[in-house]
């Protein structure tokens, strides 16, 4: 098991703002409990190696368990420490997959397999979000509450970091039903789905917003990579994080 992190970053964000770090864990190293036969113990260290890798304190770190839902959680002073807390173990985890806040310091940190992993930072407000949107996702239409929770908040004006996730070329979909057909693409009798392109075109339906899609394709990619769809259950669990700092 390794115990480093290593990031992709997005200039993206740092053109706009220096006070947001932010990005895409790549070499494997396992931070999803329950994972891969690692023990919490050791899903604790590699937690805490990421967090110090991106230059956060580890006991500062916020995940949620993520279920494929629409569900939204706006972490902000007043409930800050409750959800660090919850956000120690599994079993005390809040369930969602999506987070939204305006206080600094703190990893909004979102666990991904194959699904997409969405950073973003307002422009024209204090606030980043990170979203944990795969194609149950977007059945569930967690792209749409967040898009909608983040209007509500003023944020209509967006810079947006699609990362490394399943790509159209290896998504098929044939046999799932409820999927945006403007997204699917027939290849002889087959059938794929193109993540990142919906994810971008469904945030800019909601607001302004500068977007970018990372090009690397994880379940084509084993070296760098945890992928479900390639991996079954024996498979393992990368971060991307985005957070404001001081």
């Amino acid at each position: 098991m390794h115990h480093s992190a290593t990031f992709d970053t997005v200039d993206l964000f740092t053109q706009h703002n220096k006070n947001i770090k932010h990005g895409f864990a790549y070499g494997r190293l396992n931070i999803g409990f329950g994972k891969r036969n690692d023990t919490d113990e050791a899903v604790v260290r590699n937690r805490s190696a990421t967090a110090e890798a991106a230059g956060f304190a580890p006991e500062n770190i916020i995940s949620l368990k993520q279920t494929h839902s629409n569900i939204v959680h706006v972490v902000d002073e007043s409930n800050k420490a409750d959800y660090i807390s919850h956000s120690k173990s599994y079993a005390t985890m809040y369930e969602g997959d999506a987070l939204i806040t305006n206080i600094e310091n703190v990893m909004l940190c979102v666990q991904t397999a194959d699904c997409a992993p969405i950073l973003i930072a307002a422009k024209n407000k204090k606030y980043v979000a990170a979203i944990h949107c795969g194609w149950r996702g977007v059945i569930s239409g967690i792209i749409d509450s967040t898009m909608d929770k983040l209007k509500s908040l003023g944020c209509d004006d967006l810079l947006v970091a699609i990362g490394p996730c399943i790509h159209r070329e290896s998504l098929e979909c044939s046999g799932i039903d409820g999927l945006p057909e403007s997204h699917i693409f027939n290849v002889g009798d087959r059938k794929f789905f193109d993540l990142p392109l919906y994810c971008k075109d469904r945030i800019e339906s909601f607001v302004s917003a500068e977007c970018y899609i990372s090009p690397y394709d994880t379940y084509a990619m084993p070296d760098r990579y945890f992928s479900y769809r390639r991996e079954q259950e024996s498979y393992g669990v990368q971060f991307s994080f985005v957070g404001l700092v001081c």
